[in-house]
């Protein structure tokens, strides 16, 4: 085998790797790969059952001025039940926000104003970002976890 020989077989050693690479349909290279998949059938099934569907609540209360931001299936009924007896000072609901994940849409919520938070669920908001949550302008990720996303 000459030196000849030895470069015509790493010139097609080459080739065949540039073509394997090329057309490997098992190719995990991420650069490359941009699929979308349409999950409406999934997302209706899922959304027809329901399982998430409920209430993120604002309730300030009087005495410190604080904001609960809490989730319900029912809100009127968590509200008289719970703020009824627990709570020593006066309330009133700030805003309800109907959602299709309200474990999430909550979560997020409390995330969003996590700089803002007095202790567990209840925060030091401003009227003015009360304002902005009843505007319904919120980051993408909280406009999709209430569209049920």
């Amino acid at each position: 085998m000459d030196l000849f020989d030895i470069i015509v077989i790493a010139v097609i050693s080459l080739l065949i790797f540039i073509l394997w690479k090329h057309y490997n349909p098992y190719n995990n290279d991420e650069k490359n790969i941009e699929e979308w998949h349409d999950l409406g059938l999934v997302r209706h099934r899922y959304d027809s059952q329901n399982l998430d569907s409920g209430f993120v609540y604002f309730v300030r209360e009087s005495g410190n001025n604080r904001v609960k931001i809490g989730k319900a299936k029912n809100p009127e009924q968590r509200i008289k039940s719970d703020f009824g007896t627990i709570m020593p000072y006066e309330f009133s609901v700030e805003h309800l926000i109907q959602t299709r994940n309200y474990h999430k849409t909550e979560n997020l919520f409390h995330r969003y104003f996590d700089q803002k938070r007095y202790k567990g669920e209840w925060f030091d908001l401003s009227e003015e970002e009360i304002e902005w949550v009843k505007k319904s302008n919120y980051p993408r990720d909280i406009d999709d976890s209430i569209k049920g996303y």
